[in-house]
């Protein structure tokens, strides 16, 4: 995260020094943006080893399309559409993974946000900062598992324990702030910081494959449903056209 931060800020300071002298032109009424950031978990969402652990998430990627209108030289609206991923800790479902005849396989957390709202920005000479206070709609999309321990001779599967991926829709809080500054005629590069906040409930099926107590093979399927609270900051750049 740190070399990230540090491209990014690098990127930053050479887009100020390249275009202090220039006055922002006009805001377009109508404008389109493409964005990309390192999303950091938080709170139960961030895995940590030895806590309350509700998502096992480590650092991920925020992707995100944007439509904006404004209206004067202060406000506009604002609607976004974007996909959260986050790989996941091996303790996810505690699910011990070390021992020498178990295989197991890991998704990613993939959760679509989408969000409107409105958003105020400051014209200066050399910047535009931008405000959106955006409430939001999140499709929580916890990861699937795929976890199996074979014989002596790693020859047959005697236990198999699989997790769905699992869906639920929330309302939640995605704030941001930014600064944007000329790049080319019609075009702006954003550097952006924002927070997003969600619980939700998700549902998932649960399949297990055992010996039962007749020594026979068989499959028992159970539907469950797990609160999460989906919790990040994101840091990234955008192009705005």
């Amino acid at each position: 995260m740190k070399k990230i931060a540090f491209i990014i800020s690098a990127a930053f300071i050479l887009v100020i020094n390249s275009y202090a002298q220039k006055k922002i032109t006009e805001t377009k009424d109508f404008q389109l943006e493409l964005s990309v950031g390192l999303n950091k978990p938080l709170g139960k969402y961030l895995y940590k080893f030895g806590t309350d652990n509700e998502g096992f998430a480590k650092n991920g990627l925020m992707l995100n399309f944007a439509v904006k209108q404004n209206f004067n030289n202060f406000f506009g609206l604002k609607f976004s559409v974007g996909a959260m991923i986050n790989p996941v800790n091996s303790d996810y479902f505690h699910l011990n993974v070390f021992l020498p005849d178990v295989r197991a396989e890991f998704g990613k957390w993939f959760n679509i946000v989408i969000a409107a709202g409105p958003y105020f920005y400051l014209l200066s000479k050399d910047n535009i900062f931008e405000l959106s206070l955006s409430p939001c709609l999140i499709n929580a999309g916890s990861p699937p598992v795929f976890y199996a321990r074979y014989d002596n001779n790693l020859n047959e599967i005697v236990y198999k324990n699989e997790y769905s991926r699992g869906n639920g829709l929330s309302l939640g809080v995605n704030p941001e702030f930014s600064l944007i500054q000329d790049i080319a005629s019609n075009k702006k590069l954003k550097i952006f910081f924002n927070y997003l906040l969600s619980k939700s409930n998700i549902e998932y099926e649960n399949r297990v494959y055992f010996k039962d107590e007749n020594d026979e093979y068989k499959w028992v399927t159970h539907e469950k449903t797990r609160s999460v609270q989906i919790q990040a900051i994101i840091i990234g750049v955008g192009l705005i056209f």
